[in-house]
This record gives structure tokens, sequence and C-alpha cells, in this order.
């Protein structure tokens, strides 16, 4: 994911259990992008509806939500304690300004292509982490949102040390995408798996849901890869990714999405999914 990785507009999106999520808002990502971030190119991105839509939720916006908005998008990243300024953003958008989606796949390759022997004379299995959210945003181009975008990375390096993690959550935001069908195909080079689900609302908003409800249908995707373990010697490790701030998470300091408690439910459901599996066999 060049830039950013996972990219959110709430943070700590209120539930009616008292629990907090977090949220991708199409509209703001667009009043982010064309009244914020003011990108030359951005009126491109969007239709006359969206770029209305974006206006009149930019109006909307006092200076403190504006503010939180950009540091929502720019400011601590998961995988790094830090972000970006608005001015460090748009130059480092200007390094890709002239990349797109198949020079940008080419570079992945031969970066693969250059550490992947090394990797497997050490019996390595390196995985790659699907887009989130599966599409383009902010002009950058997004390279592994669906099946065939997988298909065109494993097909041109298919050595089974060049990986897979698959995320249901990122994977799963995109309705055209089938992760039972996904997590067959791609069972035998999944090394790393992210289960998570997000709720979808047909208009491009998500956010994050229980692990068992949402749109991921974990049950028939664990099912798959538990056949798959059984031909292991070695089970593919997983984790409960994302979780709710609930219950002393809400007094504890976090990086977002990487709670404690919620995480922990997220465990014991899939952990109870898991057994539930295992004994109808």
């Amino acid at each position: 994911m060049p830039i950013l990785y996972w990219t959110l507009t709430y943070l700590d999106l209120q539930l009616a259990e008292g629990y907090t999520t977090l949220r991708f808002d199409k509209t703001e990502i667009a009043a982010f992008d064309l009244f914020l971030l003011e990108r030359p190119s951005a009126i491109q991105d969007y239709s006359d509806a969206e770029i209305e839509g974006a206006k009149q939720r930019f109006a909307t916006m006092d200076a403190a939500k504006r503010q939180q908005l950009m540091d929502n998008i720019l400011k601590g990243l998961p995988g790094s304690e830090e972000g970006y300024t608005m001015e460090e953003f748009r130059a480092m958008l200007q390094t890709y300004g002239a990349i797109d989606h198949h020079q940008l796949r080419d570079h992945l390759l031969l970066f693969i292509e250059e550490i992947l022997p090394v990797a497997a004379s050490y019996g390595i299995k390196m995985v790659i982490h699907p887009d989130d959210p599966p599409f383009d945003i902010f002009g950058l181009p997004r390279i592994l949102r669906t099946a065939s975008d997988a298909r065109a990375i494993f097909s041109a390096l298919p050595s089974l040390s060049n990986g897979l993690c698959f995320c249901t959550g990122s994977f799963g935001v995109r309705p055209d995408n089938d992760l039972a069908a996904m997590a067959a195909e791609f069972a035998d080079r999944t090394h790393f798996l992210h289960l998570r689900s997000t709720q979808r609302d047909g208009e491009g908003n998500f956010y994050e849901a229980n692990h068992l409800d949402g749109d991921a249908n974990i049950p028939e995707v664990l099912k798959v890869f538990i056949e798959e373990n059984q031909k292991r010697a070695v089970p593919i490790p997983f984790r409960p990714d994302h979780g709710y701030r609930m219950l002393d998470d809400l007094s504890r300091p976090a990086n977002p999405g990487y709670s404690l408690i919620g995480r922990l439910k997220g465990l014991a459901e899939i952990r109870g999914l898991e057994r539930g599996i295992l004994a109808m066999k």
C-alpha cells in the first residue's frame, strides 16, 4: 500500500453497546481529498453527486472536525508511530504521480523476484497483505484488491514462498470478492490469516463489525483453512484482526484497532467457532 497503510475516517465510532469501533466514510474521504488536501486531479475521481455530497458534508464540519479528519487519515498509522503533515503528504503523493497500477505491480514483482530465492533457501514464507481499503484512494494505485490481482502476482512468481496474508476484513470490503472461494483458491499459499469482519452499507462506507457478524462469512472461510491445516505439519498462524474498544480498553491507550479486551473477545469467538467446526467433522 503506497504511502498510507489502512485508511479510515473514524477511529472511535460510538456503538449502541458502549463500544467504539473503526469506520470508513467515503463522503468524508472525498471531502478531505477535495477541500483539505486539494489534490489537483481529485475532481476527476468522483462523480458529480459525490462531489456535491462532499461539499455539503465539508460545510457542516467545524475546525475541530476538520482537524480530526486530517489526523485520522494522516497520523498515528498502525504500521508505525509516525504520520504526515499535509505538506509532507502532498510531497509524497507527487512521487507516485506517474506510477499507475501496471508499473507499481512491475516494481513489486521486481522486488519479490530479487529476494524470493534467498527467502526460499531459508524456508521463509513471505506474505503480502491486501490493500485496505481495497480500492484506489487519493490517486494512489492499489494492486491487491481482488482475486485477479492476487493471481497476477502469484502466476508471475509461482513459488509458494511468495505467499499471501489472507485478510477477510480487507478483501471483504468489496462485495464482488467471494471470500470462501478466494480462501479455497489461495489456501496453499496463505501463510498468515487475519480474521475480521466489516459491515458495508451499499454506498461505499463500512465499519468494523463483530468478528462473527458483518459481511465476511468467517465460518466458511475458517472451514477452508481448517482443512488446509490438516495437510500441513505446521498450521497457519491466525489472529483476530482489529477489535472493539470496550470495558477497560476505553481508558487504556492503544493504537486504533489494536485493543486488548476487544481483540480477546474476537479470539474467544473464533476459537469457539474453530472447535465447533472440528467437532462436526
